[in-house]
């Protein structure tokens, strides 16, 4: 069908088209190619799957010595586990690991009684900040915690990163606006709960987003300006309905690149704020403007310093051996201090691939690819050193 299209869509018919006709053509064929264009980069069984943990790797996670887990696997209040094997190797899944930690008494700290949250912003797209988010989330999963994303773009870039399931268990393929993040900041909602959607993650779970969702904003600006600003506090939306959350470790915010009422929306709400910015020089100017427009806004809205919330500048998308992202780094930490994160997001094959459909460098399953298996293990202690630095600010280390 897709072949006999293009067939007909040849230069002298597409000089026919109007902009109208163009986009009906490009809206009817786009599921069918999403599909064509995910299953480039899916994974061997067609869907992704956390990786498994050989024993050098699963101690290291748990806290304790490869010898403490062998021995301590035969005393007789040791978790019971689903162990999978590859030829003699044991290997053991993300719920072993967390089951163990608890046997164990190394679950990672938590950073509050309740639910810390993370606002990743940036009003420049190309940042590198859904691809922050995503991996973020996977590192701390990975690291013992619970954590619910909040995908606040409409293009819902991050929800359709994951395998998506239904609280009950079943494959969710598609989404309405009644089942994404839409109705909580429209106010049609104030429960966030029942529109929680699983992951192929244990422990990772998402409020997602899609179009629709372009509607909510749509409706609030509408309201703020029927009401005014004041009259109608839409920038308290989101923290009223994640406060009531119980349940999680980490909320990770996932805002549009642009400056719009959700973006407010998760400034608002978040505890710790991140803005990933590639060391280019547009972007760091967008970066500084974004700082600039974020400040008036803000400066209007009542009680918003009634919560202290930190801020860092993370760079992204650092490519090795280039000069002019070194000087732009080297200027940007002159300028801005320990305002700018030490370390950095480098350029990497590897995390492309997997914010392009592939299993990110946190859950791919160990391949016959050995050199795959390498690129994923370096980038995975890279990734591993710019989210212990977050989470070092986040818990005060």
């Amino acid at each position: 069908m897709a072949d006999q299209t293009v067939d007909m869509l040849t230069p002298g018919t597409v000089s026919t088209l109007g902009a109208q006709d163009a986009l009906s053509i490009v809206g009817a064929l786009g599921d069918d190619f999403i599909t064509s264009l995910r299953s480039v980069h899916a994974p061997p069984v067609g869907q992704k799957e956390v990786r498994l943990y050989r024993i050098r790797e699963a101690a290291k996670l748990i806290g304790r010595s490869e010898s403490w887990l062998r021995t301590q696997e035969g005393e007789p209040d040791f978790p019971e586990l689903d162990h999978k094997a590859r030829g003699r190797q044991r290997l053991y899944s993300l719920e072993n690991l967390n089951a163990i930690r608890a046997y164990a008494g190394t679950q990672p700290r938590k950073p509050s009684p309740d639910p810390y949250i993370l606002g990743m912003v940036n009003f420049k797209g190309g940042s590198s900040k859904t691809t922050f988010a995503y991996l973020a989330s996977h590192f701390l999963a990975t690291s013992g915690y619970r954590v619910l994303l909040v995908d606040l773009d409409p293009q819902g870039s991050l929800t359709g990163s994951f395998e998506l399931y239904s609280q009950s268990g079943d494959r969710v393929r598609s989404l309405d606006w009644d089942q994404t993040v839409g109705p909580l900041l429209a106010g049609e909602s104030e429960d966030a709960v029942p529109l929680i959607l699983k992951t192929h993650w244990p422990t990772i779970d998402i409020l997602p987003s899609a179009v629709d969702v372009y509607e909510a904003e749509m409706l609030l600006a509408v309201e703020t300006m029927r009401q005014g600003a004041q009259a109608f506090p839409f920038w308290r939306r989101l923290d009223g309905v994640l406060r009531k959350i119980e349940g999680y470790d980490f909320i990770v915010l996932d805002s549009a690149p642009a400056l719009n009422l959700a973006a407010i929306n998760a400034v608002v709400a978040a505890d710790g704020l991140v803005i990933p910015v590639p060391p280019r020089n547009l972007d760091l100017e967008a970066a500084v403007k974004f700082a600039k427009v974020v400040t008036a806004w803000t400066q209007q809205l009542p009680g918003f310093n009634d919560r202290k919330r930190w801020l860092r500048l993370f760079l992204t998308q650092m490519q090795k051996g280039s000069t002019s992202d070194q000087t732009h780094a080297m200027l940007a930490r002159r300028y801005f201090g320990a305002l700018i994160a030490n370390s950095t997001v480098p350029m990497s094959e590897a995390i492309r691939r997997g914010s392009a459909g592939a299993p990110s460098c946190y859950e791919g399953v160990m391949q016959s690819d050995r050199n795959q298996a390498d690129a994923n293990r370096r980038i995975r202690e890279s990734l591993d050193e710019v989210f212990q630095e977050l989470l070092g600010i986040v818990l005060g280390d």
